[in-house]
């Protein structure tokens, strides 16, 4: 009987395989180990990587970046100034999709402008993801007005998600709103953006909680905060701080103020494997494709020491 392996644990035990290797045996494994002939393994949780700081690169090689790396798909940037700008949606989506595809790698997340029903341009993206079987994105945020009290903001937002609830529903697509620290966001506080979601269902709209921004708002008490949320959770993202000089700085996962290893524990606890993980790389900004890419091997190593 040939027992098949993920592809993530086929790149962790490659990495630690033996050095002395024959030369034409390892050649042999690597043809037999081509992502792409791998099915995913329903056992374990999906791991993806937002792609912000290497969305510059083709996406062939994207795809076979993330594969090499173990990872099961990438979250895309499908917005201004994104991989894939919305008026590119209908021509280069599916060339994306395709190019990913060759290397096992899906779009597992698509980071998206969408936040409301009634945008020709929004609808359209939606469209054309669920046409290519995306089933998952990440919503634009909703804003506070300082001249609008907070319960007026609650009740237009809870409006207008409610109409997007109703869109992704007959397009059989799930948005994602994420938790994000900072005075003007809607859902900095966990609280606010929980009460507009409890009369929707998490088909249609959910939470991806992002335990870096919680912990900023949060400190101590972000286990409140993520019971709370639990309910409507769908997807995590991992990404780690520290401040310095009374700002918020970002470092390499498991080294800053996240408990990590807790937060893990009570995803594995809490939630089942079709929970996606989101690795979010933030801590080299701009300094370029292949440092990232570097850092998105780190990070995800790292995630594998503690996840498993």
């Amino acid at each position: 009987m040939i027992r098949m392996i993920s592809r993530r644990t086929f790149v962790r035990k490659s990495v630690i395989a033996s050095a002395g290797l024959a030369a034409a045996q390892q050649a042999l494994l690597l043809k037999a180990a081509d992502p792409s002939d791998i099915p995913p393994d329903p056992a374990r949780r999906k791991v993806c990587a937002f792609i912000k700081f290497i969305q510059d690169l083709e996406f062939d090689r994207l795809g076979a970046e993330m594969a090499s790396i173990g990872l099961d798909g990438v979250e895309a940037t499908i917005r201004p100034g994104g991989i894939i700008t919305p008026d590119q949606v209908q021509d280069k989506l599916p060339l994306l999709v395709d190019a990913l595809k060759k290397h096992g790698i899906e779009i597992t997340i698509m980071a998206s402008h969408v936040n409301r029903a009634d945008d020709p341009v929004m609808r359209q993206v939606l469209e054309t993801a669920s046409t290519l079987g995306i089933r998952q994105y990440r919503m634009a945020y909703y804003r506070y007005d300082r001249d609008i009290n907070v319960s007026k903001t609650l009740s237009e937002s809870r409006a207008i998600l409610k109409d997007l609830a109703q869109l992704n529903a007959e397009l059989g697509i799930q948005a994602l709103y994420q938790n994000h620290a900072g005075l003007r966001y809607v859902g900095a506080g966990i609280w606010d953006i929980v009460s507009i979601l409890e009369d929707i269902d998490p088909a249609q709209v959910a939470l991806a909680f992002d335990i870096r921004h919680a912990t900023v708002e949060g400190g101590f008490s972000w286990p409140v905060d993520w019971k709370h949320a639990l309910p409507h959770v769908r997807a995590a993202y991992l990404k780690d701080f520290e401040w310095n000089d009374g700002k918020v700085r970002n470092v390499p996962l498991g080294t800053g103020m996240v408990q990590m290893t807790e937060f893990i524990r009570l995803l594995k606890t809490d939630t089942p494997l079709s929970v996606p993980i989101s690795l979010h790389i933030e801590y080299l900004d701009h300094e370029g494709t292949d440092p990232n890419l570097r850092a998105i091997r780190s990070d995800f190593q790292k995630l594998n020491s503690i996840l498993p």
